[in-house]
């Protein structure tokens, strides 16, 4: 039996990131934040433009309820069709694994489906301030 699983996507505004990832069945939890920058410290969400980090959200999953085949395919689906400009570094998008396995499907379905995203192998994850995490579910009830 496989346990939870973990990985970290950049995908344009982490809001509309985390309400598609938490709304899949087999997501045990998400976690707006900042991930992929320069520095270990800490970014805020006024700093991120000075910083390399970008907007991300933390998904963990359970692989036997979702394959993370599943999970790319909607996360492709959704940061294909945000409006949010791509060539901003905040926004850009991105897989960021948690093992090369995992890193090596990321790959393989970019290759297959002709998603785009970079996919990179670990991460240093940083929690967003508390009135970003669940931002729609708390601003628009949905």
């Amino acid at each position: 039996m496989t346990g939870p699983k973990s990985v970290v996507l950049l995908g344009g505004c982490f809001w509309g990131t985390e309400l598609a990832a938490s709304r899949l069945p087999g997501v045990l939890s998400t976690r707006a934040g900042y991930a992929g920058g320069d520095s270990a410290a800490p970014p805020s969400y006024y700093s991120l433009d000075h910083s390399g980090h970008a907007e991300a959200v933390r998904v963990e999953y359970d692989p036997a309820a979702l394959s993370f085949g599943a999970l790319l395919a909607a996360f492709s689906e959704k940061s294909g069709s945000d409006p949010s400009p791509p060539a901003c570094p905040r926004y850009r998008r991105a897989v960021l694994c948690a093992d090369e396995a995992q890193a090596a499907e990321a790959r393989a379905f970019a290759a297959e489906t002709g998603a785009r995203f970079d996919v990179a192998v670990g991460f240093v994850f940083h929690d967003a301030e508390e009135r970003h995490q669940g931002y729609y579910a708390k601003t628009l009830g949905v």
